[in-house]
């Protein structure tokens, strides 16, 4: 028997990337949202896919949409803004369905707690987050628990190099999120700063090579601290485009020297707008992760990457979603509730959706 699968965001590389990986599994029947502007519907007839109509912003549409479906993988660029953006998990969480999505937005992702009392009740698994970012970084960082007794410091890197998106569309989606106020983990305190701001130099694995990288409003700032016990955490990423890169850093300079009502309004008004750093990680070349800590009071060094080559990023992005929809239609739903893609998925069970793709790992 196959669990009809409901994918959102078919339009982007992303969930185009999830819709045609499922659609390989006998077990799996994908069915492709569609919007008012039809857009996706060649798509689905090219790889064989059902069409659904669905207006994710409204309650009503989702959940005629949501009827006869397992599952919803809700692709990372398909998140509707402010009071809407949990609209589809919650009526997946009404019709008792299971839902994914690739979002790395950090306000998004944590608050996706905030239904699991409902999820729960209802029996759904509703989960956030199934991206590089925290499902990869966190997969790496797991990888790496064995030669630790204490983790004290993590640090991860993201990278983008990806060869089918302009630079020019890169900046545009990134610069909602430049210089906005964001919190970072230091040393067992909070401290205030802001995005794309304290550039330091990552060592990635080759073809990235040396990276120049940026705080980033990642949710493993929120979520790294209390899953690993670390006293620091941060988070940054960058573009293989060093001119992009100080371009950025420029205009998030001039937007932090505004006004503090300015800034104010700006705080109050993160997590009512899309991440700016979403197109960051789905266009992902690198997860790089750094951990400082112990084992038997001698300091430790250990670092873990995945790496895409041949412009394989879009694959290693989708893969933990791809990775928990199989799981569930092969295994079963063993759990219930809402939660970031934190343990949930191996890095083996990652890497195993990367089988044909140019994805290494290395660790140092």
């Amino acid at each position: 028997m196959t669990a009809r699968i409901l994918i959102l965001g078919a339009d982007i590389a992303a969930g185009k990337c999830v819709a045609l990986a499922l659609t390989a599994d006998p077990l799996v029947e994908c069915v492709i949202g569609v919007g008012r502007s039809d857009k996706n519907r060649v798509f689905a007839e090219q790889i064989g896919a059902h069409v659904v109509k669905i207006d994710s912003e409204n309650a009503m549409s989702v959940r005629k949409a949501l009827d006869g479906v397992f599952a919803v993988v809700q692709a990372g660029g398909s998140f509707p803004l402010g009071d809407y953006r949990y609209r589809v998990a919650e009526q997946c969480v009404k019709c008792a369905v299971h839902y994914v999505d690739m979002a790395s937005a950090r306000d998004h992702v944590t608050g996706i707690k905030a239904l699991n009392a409902k999820a729960e009740a209802s029996s759904s698994l509703i989960v956030a987050g199934a991206t590089a970012v925290p499902a990869i970084s966190s997969a790496l960082v797991d990888s790496l628990t064995q030669e630790f007794d204490r983790m004290g410091e993590i640090h991860v890197a993201v990278c983008s190099a990806d060869a089918d998106t302009s630079w020019l569309a890169m900046g545009r989606a990134l610069l909602p999120s430049v210089g906005r106020a964001i919190r970072v983990r230091e040393r067992g305190r909070w401290r205030d700063t802001h995005a794309w701001s304290e550039p330091e130099k990552v060592e990635f694995p080759a073809p990235a090579g040396l990276q120049r990288v940026y705080l980033c409003d990642f949710p493993d700032l929120d979520l790294f601290p209390i899953l690993y016990g670390a006293l620091t955490v941060s988070a940054r990423g960058g573009v293989q485009k060093p001119l992009l890169n100080n371009t950025l850093a420029a205009l998030g300079r001039l937007k932090r020297g505004k006004s503090a009502k300015a800034s104010s309004t700006k705080r109050t008004s993160r997590g009512r707008v899309s991440s700016g750093f979403q197109k960051l990680v789905d266009t992902i070349t690198g997860v790089h992760v750094h951990v400082l800590g112990q084992q038997k009071g001698a300091v430790v060094r250990r670092s873990a990457c995945l790496i895409a080559r041949s412009n394989s990023g879009t694959a290693m992005s989708c893969s933990p979603a791809i990775g928990l929809i199989k799981k569930w239609t092969h295994e079963g739903v063993s759990s219930a509730g809402a939660m970031p893609c934190l343990g949930l998925l191996t890095l083996d069970a990652i890497r195993s959706e990367l089988a044909g793709h140019d994805i290494i790992l290395v660790r140092s």
